[in-house]
């Protein structure tokens, strides 16, 4: 396939997206790029030519790259700790993670970022799969 987004061959992690140009609006990019995990677009308008538009997006996508990173804390179905149900067919019920838990970080910063839990540790005899037994909180301390 003959793609007119030259980053796709050219920039590591470059994953597509739309070059267009006309007169009034000249040259224009909308481009994305993933690495480890982490996914960025730069749009560029308006440049006066092709190669400006190209260069100008892998300005953006390393600039992005080279400053911020999605940190995992963690992933759906991760164990955080079990609790004691008093009553209960069984003595505790594990407590697992929701949904995948992240966010977009300057790098540098993770030593910033502090995890707080907060729990129902007293339960008691039913607990429903699905209920929400606490909270984990990821919060961002300069």
């Amino acid at each position: 396939m003959v793609s007119t987004n030259k980053l796709i061959r050219n920039y590591t992690g470059a994953t597509g997206l739309k070059t267009g140009s006309t007169s009034l609006a000249l040259y224009n990019l909308s481009a994305t790029a993933t690495r480890d995990n982490f996914s960025l677009i730069a749009v560029i308008m308006k440049a006066p030519s092709t190669a400006i538009r190209f260069s100008e997006a892998k300005k953006l996508l390393d600039y992005g790259f080279n400053t911020y990173q999605y940190k995992e804390f963690g992933k759906k179905g991760d164990l955080i700790e079990s609790v004691n149900v008093t009553k209960g067919v069984q003595a505790n019920v594990d407590l697992i993670l929701e949904k995948n838990a992240g966010c977009l970080i300057k790098k540098g910063q993770e030593k910033n970022v502090v995890q707080s839990i907060s729990i129902n540790r007293d339960l008691s005899a039913p607990v429903k799969a699905g209920q929400k037994i606490g909270e984990l909180c990821y919060l961002f301390r300069k």
